[in-house]
């Protein structure tokens, strides 16, 4: 089937569902920069009815790949809603007929054809999933898998439920890029939602300090062109591991990494225009008496190196402690602050200026 018959059929029988809705998720709290990242798209009316929600946007869009192109996006789906009170009614054939045709929409969106799919829901092992289960590997010949290249979440919403059919095999989230990791690294998505919080333009003197595995600067890099991009961290490990993944990105070239003392650095006063930071939160990295030592020195630091109207975009777990050290700068202005959920945790982002 061609990718327009599938959209054809797709968009044609909506009894009880919105058919051409998508669901994208993104940071809870930071909702509205990927609202802003969308904005384009709904000048050119390519997207429309936007909603927002705790960690999530719903909107209609006519052209779903424009969606994947979202770099604070953590994943899109097509977003349906089944007006029936059980689950069960979704083994019905107009039901089911429809579910199936999502399935076929997103494999002919994808660049090769999912084998695989995987189904979560609350009880996904009860007699009326497993059913469900069943007559999907009937009907597509896809086999289940744990990490299914179809990947579908079936909840509850109101009277009724809703069926989200990821638009992608694996999320938006996974960069190609990234092949080392450092424990409690930045997930894409919001590294960027930080550039964005940094006001970045083409003459940017960028630095990343802890720059651990290098994605802030890989997501700089992608959000477009930067006068210099520089990132530090006292750990050779990083280094080593923001260089391969520098390398995979393509931007070897365009940034420079030192192994150095972020409380110390060889940079002249006043030399750089934005600084971001993803700081030790004292869980998986580092330790809060740690913390206490380490906040006020790179605070100092970023107060020296950080030219006037400079900008600093910096996530920590350690509230407390950073609104502590700020109010003892009264040259470093709180522009905005923004409580997320990562990880189970409630980092704030802090948004600085100089």
């Amino acid at each position: 089937m061609t990718y327009n018959r599938a959209m054809s059929r797709f968009l044609s029988s909506k009894p009880t569902y919105q058919a051409i809705y998508y669901e994208i998720e993104t940071t809870e709290g930071l909702e509205f920069i990927t609202q802003q990242e969308l904005m384009p798209f709904v000048q050119k009316k390519v997207v429309s009815d936007i909603h927002v929600y705790k960690g999530a946007l719903q909107c209609i869009c006519h052209n779903p790949t424009v969606l994947l192109g979202l770099k604070t996006a953590v994943a899109v789906y097509t977003h349906d809603y089944y007006d029936v009170p059980r689950p069960k009614a979704l083994l019905g054939h107009q039901h089911l007929s429809h579910l199936l045709t999502t399935i076929e929409f997103i494999q002919n969106l994808m660049p090769t054809r999912g084998k695989t799919f995987y189904l979560s829901a609350a009880g996904s092992d009860s007699s009326i999933m497993t059913r469900l289960k069943d007559e999907i590997k009937l009907a597509t010949s896809l086999i289940e898998a744990e990490h299914g290249d179809i990947f579908l979440r079936i909840r509850r919403m109101g009277d009724g439920w809703d069926v989200l059919t990821r638009l992608t095999q694996r999320p938006l989230a996974t960069r190609d890029w990234r092949v080392c990791n450092m424990q409690g690294a930045l997930n894409a998505p919001l590294a960027q939602a930080m550039i964005w919080l940094s006001r970045p333009t083409k003459h940017d003197k960028f630095l990343n300090i802890a720059c651990g595995s290098g994605t802030l600067l890989i997501e700089r890099l992608a959000y477009g062109v930067v006068q210099s991009a520089v990132g530090c961290d006292i750990n050779p490990s990083a280094i080593l591991c923001a260089t391969e993944n520098i390398a995979q990105a393509g931007y070897q070239s365009q940034i420079h990494l030192i192994e150095a003392d972020a409380s110390r650095l060889s940079l002249v006063d006043k030399s750089v225009d934005v600084i971001c930071a993803d700081l030790p939160f004292g869980q998986l990295v580092g330790s809060h008496q740690e913390n206490i030592r380490l906040y006020p020195l790179l605070v100092r630091e970023i107060d020296r190196i950080l030219a006037p109207n400079g900008r600093a975009v910096i996530i920590t777990h350690e509230i407390k402690l950073m609104q502590s050290i700020l109010s003892r700068y009264p040259s470093i202005k709180v522009e905005q602050q923004h409580q997320i959920v990562q990880r189970g945790l409630h980092p704030f982002v802090y948004v600085l200026k100089k």
